[in-house]
């Protein structure tokens, strides 16, 4: 980011210099609707309700599908007494259940915690006492995994018959773009597990400021693979459903499996990949173990777009990508951070680039974005010169 920073504290520009500088590198403001996220995925339910919005390794289910069994949990929700800003943990296997749990909670009015089974339960103890959570939504082969609830649970294989009986219109909630949409706990290595609230104003901005310059389009079939504890899953379900595309849940084994990862890509017809670098080099590792014929006819797959994010990505990976498989996918580098929502810089990766090693640049910052490199006492730095990112 430095290389491109127009500010420089040892050699002032001109203020109108200065000016146009810094409008050019931070992310232009734009003026986007502020709604509750789930009404971004309703207005796309409504356009395309014949359109496959979500598959999984057993089934797959419509715009309209999922739109209508998010509205029956929902309802059965409310039904509990959820509202504004009550938190909702859940606990589910990577499935379609996954995704319509999380719309059904948007849609009561709740807010959603995800409780990953195989953290430590102190762990998911802590977070449970610390969001104050009133309902558990899991899976009965899940329970004996988490600790003790205190409030009401769930059980969405036990409640299908109940669930039938609700109504397939939306539920009528209180809920506004201020109330909170989720709570993600960070991990806690510098000191215990930080709760990050993130109001439905944010997502739903973060979700329409990434839309266009990742360039998700009702065409593409977009592959989510990230645990649902983590920020960047919001991006992985959201930002697919609320642009009319395809979104496919990876099973927790083919998750693990690179091989298995790479036959659900063609057998999905995937084209957007959302990974983080490490994935996506042991996936390279896979690949180039495996015959030529077989690595030729993973790799005759609709692919274009590979998204990368959470750790450094080095420009070997990208390199060993381009001159040993020689498939022509566009790899995006993104900056996220869990407290800011998510993506806050993008780096679209030239196709004809140089670099031998190094890190790759994490790019500029997306609309409605400023980025900043400030030293100890807050005043940005020279061109060059290391600082610490301000978002």
């Amino acid at each position: 980011v430095s290389e491109q920073n127009p500010e420089t504290a040892k050699h002032p520009l001109p203020e109108a210099t200065r000016h146009r500088l810094l409008v050019e590198w931070n992310g232009a403001r734009q003026d986007y609707p502020v709604r509750c996220i789930h009404h971004l995925f309703e207005i796309q339910a409504d356009q395309t309700p014949d359109t496959i919005a979500v598959v999984d390794e057993n089934e797959q289910l419509t715009y309209q599908q999922l739109n209508e069994r998010a509205n029956r949990l929902a309802h059965y929700l409310q039904d509990l007494g959820v509202g504004p800003n009550d938190v909702v943990a859940i606990c589910l296997e990577r499935s379609v259940e996954m995704v319509v749990g999380i719309l059904a909670i948007f849609k009561a009015g709740g807010t959603y915690l995800p409780l990953d089974a195989a953290y430590p339960q102190e762990r998911l103890a802590l977070m449970l006492q610390d969001a104050h959570v009133p309902v558990l939504l899991t899976q009965q082969q899940l329970l004996k995994r988490l600790p003790e609830p205190t409030g009401d649970v769930v059980c969405l294989d036990t409640i299908q018959t109940k669930l039938a009986q609700q109504t397939p219109s939306p539920p009528n909630s209180d809920v506004t773009p201020d109330h909170l949409a989720y709570i993600l706990y960070t991990s806690g290595s510098t000191n215990k597990p930080k709760g990050v609230a993130v109001t439905h104003a944010s997502l739903s901005l973060y979700i329409q400021s990434i839309q266009k310059p990742l360039g998700v389009v009702p065409e593409d079939v977009y592959l989510h693979t990230a645990s649902f504890s983590f920020s960047a899953s919001m991006r992985q379900l959201m930002l697919p459903l609320c642009s009319g595309a395809r979104l496919v849940v990876a099973s927790e084994t083919q998750r693990h499996d690179s091989t298995a990862l790479f036959e659900l890509i063609k057998q999905q017809h995937v084209t957007i990949w959302d990974t983080v670098p490490s994935i996506w080099r042991y996936g390279l590792k896979a690949l180039g173990n495996l015959p030529k014929t077989t690595q030729r006819n993973l790799l005759d797959n609709q692919l274009r777009s590979i998204f990368t994010t959470g750790e450094p990505l080095r420009w070997e990976t990208v390199r060993t990508w381009r001159d040993t498989f020689e498939q022509h996918v566009q790899v995006v580098n993104l900056y996220s951070q869990t407290e800011t929502t998510g993506t806050v810089c993008i780096y679209p990766i030239p196709i004809d680039f140089d670099q031998e090693t190094g890190i790759v640049p994490l790019g500029r910052p997306v609309e409605n974005t400023q980025v900043y490199l400030l030293d100890e006492q807050r005043q940005l730095v020279p061109i060059g010169e290391v600082g610490e990112v301000y978002i």
